[in-house]
C-alpha cells in the first residue's frame, strides 16, 4: 500500500465516523475517527505514489467516489427542508442518476452518450444544491441568521459586531458575529444579489472545482483521476446538508485551495501568496494565528520579517471594525470563546472529550486537551520541511487532531478535516510531476527560475 491509498482510507474513515450522526457524538464514530487519525499520521511511512505503477489506486479512488455518491443519496435532506413541488423527490432522482453516472467510471470504454458524465455530474450538483436552498428558504440556524443579517447590514453601514440577531434558541442571545471580515465581505454580494448567502457556498465549491481542474490540467494529471478527485470534493455525502446549514468552512477550504494553487500552478507572484493568506487568516481565529507559522516553517515566508508583514496586512482587514467598536469586535471574535458553550451541549461533540464524558463518565479539565493540541502543533511544525506537500500534510494532521482533542467538533469541522486530507492527496499526486522545494518570498535563485520555466 502506498501513501495515497492510506490517505484515501483515512478520508473514508472520517466520512464513516461522522456522516451517519451528522457530526454528533457516537462511541463508534469517535473510535473510527481515531483510527483515521492514526492512518493519517503514519501515511508518510508508506512509499510515495508513482504514476503508472499502482493500478489499484485509480480503482480505489473510484470506489471512494461511488461510496460518496450513494451516501449523498441515502443521507440527503435538510433539517428545515419543505417538500414544495416534490423537490425532495426530484433531488433524490437526480442523486440516483448521479450514482449511476459514477458507476460508469468503472468502465474503461464508456458509451458515447455518457462520455460527458463529468459535466452531467457537475450540473446535477448545481441543481441539487439550488433545490435545497429553494426548499429550505429560512432555516432556523444561528449561522445562517448571523451571515444573512450581518452581511446585509453592511449596505446600511451597520456594524455586524454590534448587532443583536433574531433569537432562535432558548437562553441563547445571538448578539455576536464570531467570524473575521473575510466571511462578511465574501457573502455580502450573494446576500445583496440573490437574497441568500448560501448561494455563496455553492459558488465556493464550484470555484474549488475550477481551480483544481486548472491545476490538474496544467500538470497533465490523468483526466479520469482529476475528474474523480474533483467529484469527491463536490459529492461529500452531506454536502447538501452543509449548504442548508450555511457552514462557512467551505470558504476556509477555498482559502487553502488558493494557497494550493499558488504552490502548484505555479503563480510566480508573491502578492498572490499574501492575498490568499490574508483571506484565509480573516476567516476563523485559529487560521489567523497559525497560517503564517505554517507558511514560515514550510519556507514560503523566508524570515520573521515576512511573517510580521503577513500578520500586519491581515490585521488591516479587521482594523476598520476594530476602530468602529473595539469592545464589540474583541468580544465577538475573542472573548466569547472563553465562555461555556451555549445551545447544543459540548458533550454531544464528536471528540475524545465527549467519549470520556458519555462512555467513561470522566470529566477532564479542558486545559489538558489544549496542552495536547499545543504539543501536536509543535510536532507538526517541527516536522515541516521544504517539500511542497509538507504544508498540506501539516494542515491535515494538525486540524484533524485538533478537532479530536478540542472542546467542540461537529459536522462542519469534519467536513474541513476530510477536505484537508483530500488536498494533501492532491498535493502528493501533483508532486509526481516535479519535486522542487517550496519557493520562498523574494528569493529568485536560478534553480527556481528553471523550475518555473519548465512548468
Amino acid at each position: 500500500m502506498d501513501a495515497i491509498s492510506s490517505l484515501l482510507i483515512s478520508y473514508l474513515f472520517v466520512l464513516l465516523g461522522s456522516i451517519f450522526t451528522h457530526g454528533f457524538y457516537s462511541f463508534s464514530g469517535v473510535v473510527i475517527i481515531l483510527v483515521s487519525f492514526v492512518l493519517l499520521i503514519f501515511s508518510y511511512k508508506y512509499p510515495s505514489y508513482e504514476r503508472n505503477k499502482n493500478r489499484n489506486l485509480l480503482f480505489f479512488a473510484k470506489f471512494i467516489l461511488i461510496q460518496s455518491s450513494i451516501f449523498s443519496l441515502l443521507l440527503y435532506g435538510g433539517l428545515y427542508q419543505v417538500n414544495i413541488f416534490s423537490i425532495v423527490q426530484i433531488s433524490q432522482i437526480l442523486l440516483m442518476i448521479a450514482f449511476i453516472l459514477t458507476l460508469l467510471y468503472l468502465f474503461n470504454r464508456p458509451l458515447v452518450f455518457v462520455k460527458s458524465k463529468f459535466k452531467y455530474l457537475i450540473v446535477i450538483f448545481i441543481i441539487v444544491h439550488f433545490l435545497m436552498i429553494v426548499s429550505s428558504p429560512d432555516p432556523k440556524i444561528d449561522i445562517f441568521r448571523s451571515l444573512k443579517y450581518g452581511s446585509a447590514g453592511l449596505l446600511s453601514l451597520k456594524n455586524p459586531y454590534q448587532e443583536v440577531y433574531p433569537q432562535l434558541y432558548q437562553d441563547k442571545i445571538l448578539n455576536y458575529f464570531s467570524y473575521f471580515p473575510t466571511i462578511l465581505f465574501y457573502f455580502f454580494p450573494f446576500q445583496i444579489i440573490f437574497g441568500d448567502v448560501r448561494v455563496g457556498i455553492v459558488f465556493a465549491q464550484l470555484l474549488i472545482a475550477f481551480l483544481l481542474y486548472r491545476l490538474f490540467k496544467k500538470n497533465k494529471i490523468q483526466p479520469v483521476m482529476s475528474q474523480i478527485l474533483i467529484l469527491i470534493f463536490l459529492y461529500f455525502p452531506l454536502n447538501s446538508y452543509i449548504t442548508e446549514q450555511s457552514f462557512v468552512d467551505v470558504i476556509i477550504v477555498l482559502g487553502i485551495i488558493l494557497l494550493f494553487y499558488y504552490v502548484y500552478y505555479p503563480v510566480n507572484n508573491d502578492k498572490f501568496l499574501y492575498l490568499s493568506s490574508i483571506l484565509l487568516m480573516n476567516t476563523k481565529q485559529i487560521f489567523f494565528v497559525l497560517t503564517p507559522l505554517f507558511l514560515f516553517r514550510n519556507n514560503y515566508l523566508k524570515d520573521m520579517k515576512s511573517v510580521i508583514k503577513c500578520y500586519f496586512f491581515s490585521s488591516l482587514l479587521s482594523l476598520p471594525f476594530f476602530l468602529w467598536s473595539w469592545r464589540d469586535f474583541l468580544y465577538d471574535t475573542v472573548l466569547i470563546y472563553f465562555q461555556p458553550p451555549q445551545g447544543v451541549s459540548a458533550d454531544a461533540s464528536l471528540n475524545i472529550r465527549s467519549l470520556l464524558v458519555n462512555f467513561f463518565h470522566i470529566t477532564v479539565n479542558q486545559n489538558i486537551f489544549l496542552i495536547l493540541a499545543g504539543v501536536l502543533l509543535l510536532i507538526v511544525l517541527y516536522k515541516s520541511n521544504s517539500q511542497k506537500n509538507s504544508l498540506f500534510r501539516g494542515f491535515s494532521i494538525f486540524f484533524l487532531g485538533f478537532f479530536i482533542v478540542g472542546s467542540i467538533a461537529y459536522m462542519n469541522h469534519y467536513y474541513l478535516a476530510a477536505s484537508l486530507i483530500l488536498i494533501y492527496i492532491c498535493s502528493l499526486i501533483l508532486d509526481t510531476n516535479h519535486s522542487s522545494p517550496a519557493k520562498p518570498i523574494n528569493k529568485r535563485n536560478e534553480s527556481q527560475k528553471q523550475f518555473i520555466a519548465g512548468s
